[in-house]
C-alpha cells in the first residue's frame, strides 16, 4: 500500500490532479483483468458490463477535459 500510494503521488506531479482522476478511474477494470490473465479468475458479464461503464465514465471525462465545458445530462 505504501509503494502504490508514494507513485501515485509521484504520478500526480507529473501528469496533473485532472489526468490522476481519469488514470485511477482506470484501477478496477485493469485489476479485474490482471486477476483474469494471471490467476486465471472467472470474468461474470456483470464484471464486463461494470469494466465497460467504467471505460464509458473515462471517454466522457476525456471528452469533457477536452472541452473544458460541463456535460449536460
Amino acid at each position: 500500500t505504501v509503494i502504490a500510494i508514494t507513485t501515485f503521488f509521484a504520478g500526480l506531479g507529473l501528469v496533473g490532479p485532472s489526468r490522476a482522476s481519469i488514470i485511477s478511474t482506470l484501477e478496477p477494470a485493469v485489476t479485474v483483468a490482471l486477476a483474469a490473465a494471471i490467476l486465471n479468475e472467472a470474468i461474470t458479464i456483470e464484471q464486463l458490463l461494470g469494466g465497460a461503464l467504467i471505460l464509458a465514465a473515462v471517454i466522457l471525462l476525456q471528452l469533457n477535459l477536452r472541452g473544458k465545458g460541463s456535460i449536460q445530462l
